[in-house]
């Protein structure tokens, strides 16, 4: 990747200077759209994904060490969607 980088950096400036200058310039002025007016839930009866592995972690860890009264509710927290953040 820093090859890459470096490659690209160092064909910039063998270039720089190279190319001629537009004529003439127009500009336009941006165009903006109104954000959508959104009422409620937007998650209200969609399928949110539950993740496999720390399913798995609360079958394999939690349950076995838990009381018998509190099985049904691990099982159930087991299957709780979660939200990736990129």
């Amino acid at each position: 990747m820093i090859s890459l980088l470096s490659t690209c950096a160092a064909l910039a400036f063998a270039l720089q200077g190279t190319w001629a200058a537009p004529a003439t310039t127009t500009t336009t002025a941006p165009t903006t759209t109104a954000a959508p007016n959104v009422v409620g839930n937007i998650f209200s009866g969609k399928k949110i994904y539950a993740n496999s592995y720390y399913a798995s972690e609360i079958k394999a860890s939690a349950i076995p060490s838990l009381p018998a009264s509190l099985v049904p509710k691990a099982s159930a927290v087991a299957n709780v969607g979660t939200f990736y953040w990129l």
